[in-house]
Order: structure tokens, then sequence, then C-alpha cells
């Protein structure tokens, strides 16, 4: 599958790292047009990005968009034994969409808020996910706002226990946990909005309207 994965956006350069606040420092997204002129044979790649608790509901959308002939990239498959995930979820960025399996559990796992930080990187990102929602709560304010408190409150926790350590290396090494945790609260009232205001199809109609999106775009 690998020798089949294209990153149509070789060209995107981030500006710096993120640096506080409620900002995401984004770098220039490259032309989605030009990539799909050099790459017009190729097929579409899509990551999936899901929770384990949704594998279910993963196993059926992976296989009704490989019989349309799309090259899913998924986590089962491909991270080879004891290699990093965290390269495994960076490549989201690479791939033409990102399908969001958005439940509960997807919105209170740090992996998969990884890698919604990541595509969340690109500046036409709304243009590249594809949520199908499980978790209806997020379309109300006070859904929002639970999830936003779960980080925050991840956050105190850890800090609470990192701040009792004694070892001051031992401290620096769960400085980029910290880090990562403060970053997902702070990013998730954006996300959720994007993802509320979107007009989000039921989950047995998303393959659908992801091949008629493809063929708009001539990915497919």
């Amino acid at each position: 599958m690998g020798d089949h994965i294209h990153n149509h956006f070789q060209n995107v350069t981030i500006g710096g790292n993120y640096v506080g606040g409620n900002q995401i420092h984004r770098g220039t997204d490259s032309s989605i047009h030009s990539a799909q002129q050099e790459n017009s044979t190729d097929e579409p790649t899509i990551f999936l990005s899901y929770c384990r608790n949704n594998k279910e509901e993963a196993d059926r959308l992976e296989q009704e968009l490989t019989v349309l002939g799309m090259l899913v990239k998924r986590d089962i498959r491909d991270i080879g034994p004891w290699k990093s995930i965290r390269a495994f979820m960076d490549t989201i960025r690479e791939q033409d969409i990102a399908v969001l399996l958005v439940s509960d559990a997807y919105l209170k796992s740090r992996n998969c808020m990884y890698e919604v930080l990541e595509i969340m990187k690109e500046i036409s990102y709304r243009e590249r996910i594809f949520p199908a929602v499980l978790e209806p709560s997020i379309y109300q304010p006070a859904g929002k706002a639970a999830y936003i408190s779960y980080w925050e409150e991840e956050y105190r926790k850890l800090d609470e226990r990192v701040r009792s350590i004694q070892n001051e290396e031992n401290k620096a090494e769960l400085a980029q946990d910290l880090r990562h945790i403060r970053r997902i609260g702070e990013s998730m009232g954006e996300f959720l909005a994007t993802v509320a205001d979107m007009n989000n199809p039921d989950l047995a109609d998303t393959v659908e309207r992801i091949e008629s999106f493809l063929k708009e775009r001539r990915l497919a």
C-alpha cells in the first residue's frame, strides 16, 4: 500500500510550532488542483481516523471505500510491529482527505485528537475532513462545553501530578504530554464548532457523499 501513497501537499511549510492561546500556526496550503493534475491517474488516498471503540463502524467504512477503488490508510494495517504510532498519525496531512469517526470515545482520545490537531494545521482543513458524527451532543452548546471542560480537567490533573514529582528530569519528560493536552483543550472549541457547522450525512450515507465530492474534484 505504501507504494501508492503520495504526498499531495509536499509544498506545505509550517510556520513554526504552536504558541499558546487559542490559535494554531498554520503554513501556506499548497494547491490541491495542481496536485491533482500531477497525480491524475492515482487513486485518491483517505486517512481513516477513529477510536478503537468504533472499530465496527470503521471496518464498514473501509470496506465500502475500498470497493470504490479508494486507498484507505488505517492504523491496524499501516503501523508495523514496534513502529512509531506518532509517525503514522503524522501522515494524516499527506492524504487527499480524512474521514473522522467523531464519537464520545474519539473526542476523549489523546491519539485521535493528535490526528485532529495535525489536520487542523492546514489552512483549508475544513475542505479535507469528512466527519461521520456518532456523538450528537456536539451540536448543542452544552455538549461542546462538556468536551472542552473534559480536556481542561485532564490538563489540571496531569499538571498536579507532574508538580508533585521531585526529579526535574522526569518532569521534563512529561512536559510534552502537558503541552499536547493543553493544545487539545485550546483547539477543541474551534474543532467542534467547525464539525457542528457542517452538513454531516448519516453514517450510512458517508461513503456516497465522499464519492460525490471526489468526483466533483476529479479525484475519483
